[in-house]
């Protein structure tokens, strides 16, 4: 897994500022959506996949446990300590089978080397009947509301995104893995794939974000 890795890595201390900034302030709109969909509840164990300085992660209960795994030790020492901050990566996490209340993960699927072992992952590691909701960006998905947000994304995000963090690569990778990401159906489907049950795609307010939602098996 990527996540953040490499452009962003670089960028880590100015990272939540240029994501409020060139999603219009839509990020936490989209961050507690995701959080609200897996009905968090006191003592449960809540894994968040690349948390980055654990945005999402803030954004819960204070008795919840809070664990975020990122391969990028600048991006967790961004945190703000209200959670454990492990260094891994999706496709093998450190942590034991069935011992993960909830899973959360934001922004990091285009960057996944592995979805389908990142996937498998999830499902290994959710208790039976735990939930999980993953938010990332899609391409627009339609022609006629999709091409101003297109035109955004190809020109305008790399450019305000560069100037704000002095770095243009890190905002045209951005601008590219938007651009070249799946269709949520597709996306979906390789959920469903990983045995995971009740998969949901749902775009977000703006139409350019997309949530999935699902829980882990329920035995009858």
């Amino acid at each position: 897994m990527n996540s953040t890795s490499q452009p962003f890595n670089r960028i880590s201390h100015r990272y939540r500022l240029i994501n409020k900034i060139i999603s219009f302030g839509l990020d936490s709109i989209w961050r507690r959506e995701a959080i609200r969909s897996v009905h968090l509840s006191g003592g449960m164990r809540l894994l968040d996949i690349g948390s980055g300085p654990g945005e999402l992660l803030d954004l819960t209960h204070s008795n919840v446990i809070k664990i975020g795994i990122d391969p990028e030790i600048r991006m967790l020492q961004q945190a703000s300590n209200n959670f454990i901050g492990i260094r891994g990566v999706g496709e093998k996490l450190p942590i034991r089978s069935a011992s993960i209340d909830r899973v959360v993960s934001a922004f990091v699927l285009r960057n996944l080397r592995d979805r389908e072992s990142v996937f498998d992952e999830i499902t290994r590691v959710l208790v039976n009947g735990g939930k999980g909701a993953l938010i990332d960006f899609s391409p627009p998905g339609t022609r006629m509301l999709g091409y101003p947000v297109y035109i955004y994304i190809k020109y305008i995000l790399p450019l305000i995104g560069g100037i704000l963090a002095s770095d243009f690569e890190a905002y045209k990778y951005l601008s590219r893995t938007i651009l070249a990401f799946p269709q949520p159906e597709v996306i979906r489907l390789e959920l469903i794939n990983a045995n995971l049950k009740n998969v949901r795609a749902r775009r977000l307010m703006g139409g350019v974000t997309v949530l999935y939602t699902f829980e882990s098996h329920i035995d009858v």
